[in-house]
Order: structure tokens, then sequence, then C-alpha cells
């Protein structure tokens, strides 16, 4: 019988380590996460498991996995022992009729101690596989997921690589580093054996094959176009780097002591900004998460819907077009068949539901009855006449499409279609309007990293102005400085033209004496 826990920071290769031990049969939980686009073979992790982690970080004084500051110690009371009996029940529902587990949540970095209890309590021996990896692919990584400032990224790093250091000492523990996890597999796998005592090399080769083939290039999540700037806490997430790297196996407690104290001094330097990064992920936890039961319900009777005008009639509802509106995470395609009519078209109006949602729109288009695209959407310029209750979104740097968040229970607005094309609009022409409709309290994670990435943006746009104003007092003592040299040029030149002056009357009065000399000489 054997446990396997990982403890590594996220983003650090938890995920592919975990991957790759569940070839040998060891058993990861019983409802796993799902895999995304940021890890498209899966996360490994139990859904249990990682629920009852952020209990044990609130217990711990942390708001979530974001939160970097220093965890309160657990104290023998009611509420620490009702913790590990907890933890206690949890372990053994997902594990107790499995020989070999793998326990994987990067949160066990920091929940480590209620851990611990548990397995002495159960007589559970665990061994603890540490995953490193360089951090500036976590930082990138975390950017692009995320959205975590890096210095952020950074400090997170070092807290969850020193805690779980700390609380494993005495522990039976080995190291992988991410580069040789997906380069080097089976050499990682025989240091794992001796490090650990495992049997992973002595498997079948088929399952070696097959493990090996799990890991590829591909999980290597970073974007390599992201540049990071140094600072001190980046530097010192590599000093961290360099000594689990470098000293793992071999350094005395107090090298890593001295790395906690300096992580302390760096989170006196950001408590402020910490506490106000923790109140952010706490409203971000307490979002309404929503089901499909809760999809289906906010779909009932939900309609979008496009109005027309002529030189003749106004906007009326029996001169309307309707389509369902279905939430849910589809992206779905609403296709509005213009009439025959009369008259010309004067303008188009789409309201584009009828209730508060966040509408994630791809595409809106206006297709003549060839299928030719005539007119589209692309900025908050081709809408006009919008309501108090929709707000459009345009990320200038995402070309992809926009977010039109519905407060009310009657957002619209016309569309700004030229008024030549209207002209030739007619039967057959068709409004296409590719979207995702969601909850409205889906839209609130957007809005606050709109908010964070403002606020950062504004700190920028201040210090920018701080550097100009410096440079431009710089600038006016130069200027005064030049100014005063061209005044006392200029103060030194008139002196000289006075100069010049009474040298050319005294030359005058020479010449005229001279001459008076000759005429006395004839005379």
């Amino acid at each position: 019988m054997s446990l396997i826990v990982l403890l590594g920071m996220h983003r650090s290769g938890t995920s592919a380590t975990a991957g790759l031990i569940t070839h040998f049969d060891y058993f990861p939980g019983h409802q796993l996460i799902l895999g995304d686009e940021f890890n498209k073979k899966g996360y490994f992790e139990d859904k249990k498991i990682v629920a009852h982690n952020k209990n044990l970080l609130q217990a711990m004084d942390l708001v979530g996995w974001q939160d970097a500051g220093p965890a309160k110690k657990i104290e023998e009371n009611n509420g620490c022992l009702n913790l590990i009996k907890q933890t206690k029940k949890v372990f053994l529902d997902q594990y107790s009729e499995k020989s070999n587990k793998v326990l994987k949540d990067p949160r066990v970095c920091r929940t480590l101690p209620f851990w611990l209890k548990t397995f002495d309590e159960i007589k559970e021996r665990a061994l603890y596989i540490f995953t490193l990896r360089n951090p500036d692919d976590i930082i990138k990584s975390l950017l692009r997921r995320s959205r975590v400032h890096p210095n952020h990224s950074a400090l997170l790093y070092a807290a969850y690589l020193i805690d779980a250091e700390r609380h494993s000492r005495g522990q039976v523990r080995a190291l992988v580093r991410y580069e040789d996890l997906l380069n080097k597999t089976r050499d990682v796998l025989g240091e794992l054996d001796n490090r650990l005592g495992t049997a992973f090399l002595a498997a079948d080769p088929k399952t070696l094959s097959d493990a090996c083939s799990f890991l590829a290039l591909e999980l290597n999540h970073k974007s390599d176009a992201l540049s990071i700037e140094s600072s001190i806490f980046i530097d010192f997430a590599h000093e961290v780097y360099k000594a689990f790297d470098r000293h793992f196996y071999d350094a005395s407690p107090a090298v890593f002591d001295q790395l906690q104290d300096k992580l302390d001094t760096l989170r006196a330097m950001l408590e402020p900004w910490l506490a106000k990064s923790a109140r952010i992920e706490a409203m971000e936890s307490q979002i309404f998460v929503p089901g499909q039961a809760i999809y289906d319900a906010a779909s009932q009777n939900a309609y979008a819907t496009v109005y027309w005008k002529t030189p003749s009639l106004n906007y009326l509802q029996s001169r309307s077009l309707v389509q369902p509106c279905k939430f849910g995470g589809d992206e779905q395609t609403l296709v509005f068949s213009l009439p025959a009519t009369p008259d010309r078209f004067l303008s188009l109006r789409l309201d584009l539901t009828d209730r508060p949602a966040l509408c994630e729109v791809r595409e809106i288009s206006l297709n003549d009855a060839m299928g030719g695209v005539r007119w589209t959407a692309k900025d908050r310029h081709d809408f006009v006449n919008i309501s108090a209750d929709m707000r459009l979104f345009f990320d200038e740097g995402d070309r992809s499409g926009f977010t039109v968040i519905s407060t009310g229970f009657d957002p619209k607005a016309e569309l700004a279609i030229p008024e030549a094309i209207l002209t030739e609009a007619g039967e057959g022409w068709t409004l296409t309007a590719k979207v995702k409709f969601r909850l409205l309290s889906e839209g609130v994670p957007g809005v606050v990293n709109r908010l964070q990435s403002s606020i950062r943006q504004a700190d920028n746009a201040q210090q920018a102005l701080k550097t100009s104003i410096a440079e431009v007092s710089s600038l006016k003592m130069e200027l005064a400085e030049k100014n005063s040299a061209l005044q006392k040029q200029a103060s030194e030149s008139d002196a000289l033209r006075v100069q010049l002056l009474r040298a050319e009357a005294q030359l005058e009065l020479l010449k005229d004496l001279m001459i008076s000399g000759s005429e006395l000489d004839r005379l």
C-alpha cells in the first residue's frame, strides 16, 4: 500500500506528475476536475479534496489559493480537532478501498499540517513528491490563465514551496524538475524509485511506454510572448528556486529558514496590497456558480428581438422578429430573416435579451440575400440610442468579440448601419448574431479583473506622470540655465557693441584730425 502526496505551486507540473503516476495504478479520486484549455489532459484533482482544502485555508486565515499571506498555525482546540476529523472522513471516503493512491491539490502545500495529523491518526504512511519549475514560466502561465500580477505570483511561488518544505521535514521526499519530467521521464521515474522506494521502472513495457507518452511538450504551459520585468519579488522567487534545485537533499533547515525570514520581510512590504487582493478573491469565491437546472430555468420564455423602422412607421411589437435565448456555455447563432416591406428600412433595433444577462457576442452582421456580409458591428460606435440598462464592453486588444451586460428587462440599441446599405435591404436579407448567454452573476469575475487591470493601468499612468513631471522640471531648470547663459551672452554682446561704437567714433575723430593735419601742412 502506498500514498503519494504531490507538493508544488500551481502551474508547476503537479497535474503532469499526477497524470504520469496514475498510469501505474495510483488512484487520484472519484470525482476529478475535468481538463480545460489550460490543462487539456486534466487536473487529476478530486473535487471533494479541493473543496475541503478551501475550507482548511479559511481555517488558517487564508482567503483562497491566491492569498500569499502567512498561514495561521493550527491549535489543539475543538475547532482544529473537528477539522482533522472532517479531513479524515474526506480522505477515507475517497481512498479507503484503494491500495495505491495519489493526492494532488497544490493547496496542500499550505494545508499540510492538517493532513499530517490525519495521516498519523489513520496510520497512513505518505511519500511526498515536490514539483519544481522555473518561476518565470509559472508567472507567465498564471498571468495568462488567472491574470495574477507577476509580483503576486512570485510571492505565492515562494510561500507554497517554503511552507511545503517546512511542514514535510522528516518525511520521505523526492524532487521532480519539470523540464526533466517532460524530457527525461524514465530518469525521473528511476530517481523516484531510488528516493521513495516505489517500483515505477519495474512496470511492464507497455505501461511504461503509455506513461511516458502521456507527457508531451504541449504540457509546457507558458507564453513566451509575455515579458516579465525584474523586481525584488521575482528575484526572491528565483532565489527560492535555486535553493530547491541545488540543495533540496543536502541543505540544512537553516537554509530554508533564512528564506522564510526573507519571505516575511517581503510580505510586510506588500501587506496593504495583499489584503486588497485577498478581499477581491473572497468576493470571487462567493459568486454563485450555476448548474444546468439554473440555466434551464433562466432560459424559460427568454427571447432576443429585432425591430425595424420605416419612414412611415416607428418600432412596433407587430413589426418584430423573435428568436429564443438559451442560457449556458454553448454559443447560439440567432438568425433574423428580414421581411418584405412596402417602405425601405430606416433603421434596425436589436433587443439582445429580455432579462438581466451577460452576453458574450462573437459577431453581429447584416447579410444580403446571397449570404454576403454587408455590415458587421466592430466597436461601440456601431450602436446608438443605447438604453440605460445595457452596457457594452469592447477589449481594444481583442477583436474576437465583445460583451453586452443587461442589468434590466428591456435592453436595446439601434444598429448604426449605413443608410445606403439599409436602402438595399429587403426580403431574403438576414441579421445574424452569434452569442453565448450567461447569468449576470457570471460576469462578476470579469468585472473584477477589468477593475484590477484598470487599477494597474492607473498606477502605471500615475508613475508615468510623475516621471514626466520630473523630466519637465529638469528640462525647465536646464532651459533656465540656458536662458541665463543667453542673457549673459546678450549682455556681453551689448557691452561689446558699445565698445565697437566708441571705437568707430574714435576712428572717425582720428580721421578728422588727420585730415586737419594734412591741410595745415599744405598751408
